[in-house]
């Protein structure tokens, strides 16, 4: 996989609180009931990866909230 050690000075995953966070209890209502197209962002505080793409899914969210709705999903908190 590499090393994620640069990924990782990022700083911590936080969510963006205009994003809502979709559980097992509401993933059915938050993304299929959506009336919009739904980017759903699956995330863990552990993945450098996501770290580095948090805030450009905080800006897609912000610049496309009147056509699609963003949704996150930690994985670790929806096993």
């Amino acid at each position: 996989m590499g090393d994620v050690s640069a990924a990782t000075a990022v700083g911590p995953v936080v969510a963006d609180a205009s994003i809502p966070e979709a559980t097992d209890a509401t993933f059915d209502q938050l993304v299929i009931q959506s009336d919009k197209p739904v980017v759903v962002d699956f995330w863990a505080a552990w993945c450098g990866p996501c770290r580095m793409v948090a805030p450009e899914i905080d800006r897609l969210a912000a610049r496309y909230a009147e056509t699609i709705d963003v949704v996150k999903v930690d994985v670790d908190a929806t096993r």
